[in-house]
């Protein structure tokens, strides 16, 4: 469930960059969204994240 809730953030982090006219870092959001995984540091790192992921929180999008 915290995958998702990690997915969930970078997609509506994408969503708030199109609005703001940010394509380029829209894509590069819904692309980690789709492709982060537990097989590299990176990946475990995020998806392991132990806090708010979200725009609320510690806006991890952003972070990364």
């Amino acid at each position: 469930m915290h995958d998702e809730a990690v997915r969930n953030a970078f997609l509506a982090q994408a969503r708030a960059c199109d609005s703001l006219g940010s394509p380029f870092t829209a894509r590069l959001c819904r692309a980690v969204a789709t492709r982060l995984d537990r097989q590299t540091e990176v990946g475990e790192r995020i998806l392991s994240w132990p806090g708010d992921v979200g725009p609320s929180g510690d806006s991890v999008p952003l972070r990364l």
